[in-house]
């Protein structure tokens, strides 16, 4: 991923974040934009000089210019447009060109609070000359030629010391931009912030890690590995608590056979969201398509250089089949038993429970209960505390099994859970 391409990205993303909205007093990502602010965060995500915090469309010119951009009279069309170049007119407005005739940026205010609520605040649409109230672009800022870096070469340097949630820098970027190239819904900021956690979290559960948030030695091989950005091999991973595991996941649910998009739901959902999570998405596996995953499938599609238009295919399915390395047949529904666990599947380190589970429990018994959850695909971290992540999973399994939901595990949840 080049420069441009970060910028592009980040705009995108910042465009598909519903609690991303228009400000001019909160628009440094606090949490809002606005038209000019988004353009600034860009490029400087991107790794060009240009200060983020008091600039605006008048200093952009000017500020865009030292870091190496060219500034070009507007030619009256987009015929020459590239993803990356930016759009301007000092007095009014900004915007990005993101490609396919595309413009993406920030608008205006629509309910005077934070975040997106109605799509149209920050958003992508369709390019235009003259805006509806009658001024033209003045300026066309180009990104320096010789900033595209080939892929899949992080434009970051990877970091040397172990960063954790609170740190923030290019070391922070270059973790985000290795997990967003493996599907995780990220804004590329340099912010290790509660998103950047959760990502890293799954990946690391998805890789068999410890599962601590801090990104050392053995989880940035890993991310190197992932993404086929460094031809050196992982190391042997440090042993984890299950001994026996089979050596590819194996996906409980049956691959679909129709293109399916937002709105659909079902098994053939689900299915795509448990590939989704295992290279690292933040889902709830809950069979319906909705923004979230459409977010999801689509950051999936544009890492995998597939046409971005959120629905999962014949292409999209066998690139999440290869970059999961599941098994490329549907996978037969398992014969309900008192124990189905056979010794070709992953046997669970923790005792089963005895008593019923419920939020607020905690120890052994609810690792067991997350072990199994996450056998499901629900990307648990297993720390033992029964939480509402937890919780919700437990919900979302018993909605989907036809038990009572309630949330509590007992002898029927735990039965049902067993059978994965």
């Amino acid at each position: 991923m080049g420069r441009r391409e970060v910028m592009v990205d980040y705009v995108k993303r910042a465009c598909d974040d519903k609690s991303v909205g228009y400000s001019q007093t909160n628009r440094w990502r606090n949490p809002d934009v606005d038209c000019s602010s988004l353009m600034y965060l860009a490029a400087n995500a991107a790794g060009y000089n240009v200060s983020t915090g008091s600039g605006y469309t008048g200093t952009m010119k000017n500020d865009f210019t030292r870091a190496g951009f060219k500034c070009l009279p507007f030619s009256g069309n987009f015929n020459d447009a590239q993803p990356g170049d930016i759009y301007l007119h000092e007095e009014f407005h900004t915007e990005m060109y993101v490609g396919n005739g595309q413009l993406g940026g920030a608008h205006k205010d629509t309910d005077g609070k934070p975040g997106d609520s109605t799509g149209k605040e920050v958003s992508v649409g369709p390019v235009y000359s003259r805006s509806s109230s009658g001024w033209t672009w003045q300026y066309r800022l180009v990104p320096p030629d010789s900033d595209p870096i080939p892929t899949p070469g992080c434009p970051y340097p990877e970091p040397t010391a172990a960063l954790k949630q609170g740190n923030s820098g290019d070391g922070v970027r270059w973790i985000q931009w290795h997990l967003i190239k493996i599907g995780a819904n990220l804004i590329l900021d340099g912010s290790f912030g509660p998103a950047t956690n959760t990502a890293v979290r799954n990946f690391q559960n998805s890789k068999k890690l410890a599962v601590d948030g801090i990104v050392g030695s053995a989880t940035r091989s890993a991310l190197k590995a992932s993404v086929g950005s460094t031809p050196t091999p992982t190391p042997t991973p440090t042993p984890t608590p299950n001994p026996i595991s089979p050596s590819k996941p194996v996906c409980p649910y049956s691959e679909p056979t129709v293109a399916l998009k937002q709105g659909n739901s079902g098994d053939g959902v689900r299915w795509i969201q448990w590939h989704l999570i295992k290279t690292g998405a933040n889902l709830i596996l809950d069979g319906s398509f909705g923004p979230a995953t459409n977010t999801a499938v689509r950051n999936f599609q544009n890492s995998k250089k597939l046409a971005v238009d959120g629905i999962v295919g014949p292409a999209t399915r066998s690139a999440l089949k290869a970059s999961v390395g599941s098994t490329p047949t549907p996978t037969p529904t398992p014969t309900p038993t008192p124990n189905p666990i056979s010794p070709s599947k992953p046997v669970c380190p923790y005792s089963e429970p005895t008593v019923a589970l419920k939020q607020g429990s905690s120890g052994d018994g609810v690792r067991w209960v997350q072990w199994h959850l996450n056998q499901t695909g629900a990307g648990l971290t297993i720390d033992g505390s029964f939480g509402p992540a937890t919780n919700t999973a437990v919900r979302n399994f018993q909605s989907r099994k036809g038990l009572a939901v309630d949330g509590s595990v007992g002898p029927a949840t735990r039965a049902a859970l067993k059978q994965f």
